[in-house]
């Protein structure tokens, strides 16, 4: 289980900004009484970010996922569904010369992510207070990752 989140900003006249997510992944081999040679499971993931009532993104993501560990490295393979969304609101009110006098203007607009049936492939390595990865996604489109994880868990440290 993963749980990201930060406590609510105030960021002034905007309103507050938050961020959660949360994301549980089995490894069903893991259940299975016969050892076999790979790995395999499956994992949700939900991410929430908003900015008073002016910006809400979330974003839901179901997978399969199998790998292998080789020395310290597990390579892994994945084919999921990704779901994002995004609503956008701002409101502002300036005085118009003009018209001698206050106007109010808005932008609004709601979008979804490019949807669908995710396909990728990967690679992660620790040591004792890092972790590496690695990974490239080719459906919906390309993308190439590296990341880097820097902490410390209680049986990493007794």
């Amino acid at each position: 289980m993963t749980i990201r989140a930060l406590p609510k900003i105030k960021m002034g006249d905007l309103g507050y900004f938050s961020l959660f997510g949360l994301g549980l992944q089995h490894m069903i081999s893991s259940d299975l009484k016969k050892e076999i040679p790979l790995d395999f499971g499956a994992g949700f993931a939900y991410q929430n970010l908003n900015l008073g009532d002016i910006i809400s993104a979330n974003a839901y993501n179901v997978y399969g996922i199998v790998s292998k560990r080789v020395w310290k490295i597990n390579f892994y393979s994945l084919l999921g569904y990704d779901y994002s969304n995004m609503k956008f609101n701002y409101s502002t009110t300036y005085y118009d010369p003009t018209t001698t006098s206050n106007k109010t203007t808005t932008a609004s607009f709601e979008t979804e992510g490019k949807n669908g049936l995710k396909l990728g492939v990967g690679g992660s390595a620790e040591t004792r207070f890092a972790r590496f990865n690695a990974g490239m996604t080719f459906l919906p489109k390309f993308c190439f990752n590296l990341s880097m994880g820097v902490g410390a868990g209680i049986k990493k440290l007794f």
